[in-house]
């Protein structure tokens, strides 16, 4: 008789663990109130929650009382919402003020407004033009004294000492090498 209460709690405790490991993602839970142009919704008013590609439906009222909703996000087999992904309401055919973000196994409260008004667009006042600037006439600019272009100077023994650094040092590398060749090889005779 008491082996029943422990299985039961750890059925409750491995569920979440087992809709994982078959490869399911856990639903992330929305409620909240809904109101347009300020006013509760009357009963039957669609609820349209959109995330990524999925989209879930509910009507109000829900079991929260009068113009609210519940919609339990479930996604299908083979589908995984990203954490952090954007949720998008929809209150009949106008767009919720609200938006919301994915959480696996979240139970999130999102009240939701809209307005059926739809927002003034300001009309462009007039600009007054600019009188026109006179163009000023065009002077005459002096041609420029031709300068004779200085001639450069080659660098005496410039690239000749470059040269005469590299013959000595690979004659200084090959002298070392020589030196430790045999240097080594009369300590390793000892």
């Amino acid at each position: 008789m008491r082996l029943i209460p422990v299985l039961l709690v750890a059925l409750i405790l491995l569920a979440p663990s087992i809709v994982q490991a078959q490869g399911g993602q856990l639903p992330c839970s929305l409620r909240g109130t809904v109101t347009l142009n300020g006013a509760p919704v009357p009963d039957g008013t669609a609820i349209t929650v959109v995330v990524e590609d999925g989209v879930y439906t509910a009507t109000t009222p829900s079991e929260y009382g009068p113009s609210t909703y519940f919609v339990r996000m479930t996604p299908p087999a083979g589908t995984q919402y990203p954490e952090g992904a954007v949720i998008t309401f929809w209150i009949g055919q106008y767009a919720a003020a609200q938006t919301s973000s994915w959480e696996t196994g979240g139970n999130l409260q999102v009240n939701l407004t809209a307005s059926t008004i739809p927002t003034p667009t300001p009309t462009p006042q007039p600009t007054a033009t600019p009188a026109p600037t006179p163009t000023p006439a065009p002077t005459v600019t002096p041609e420029p004294t031709p300068e004779a272009t200085p001639t450069p100077v080659d660098n005496p023994g410039g690239a000749g000492k470059t040269a005469t650094m590299v013959i000595f040092s690979i004659i200084g590398a090959g002298l070392l090498g020589v030196v430790l060749f045999f240097g080594l090889r009369s300590f390793s005779q000892r």
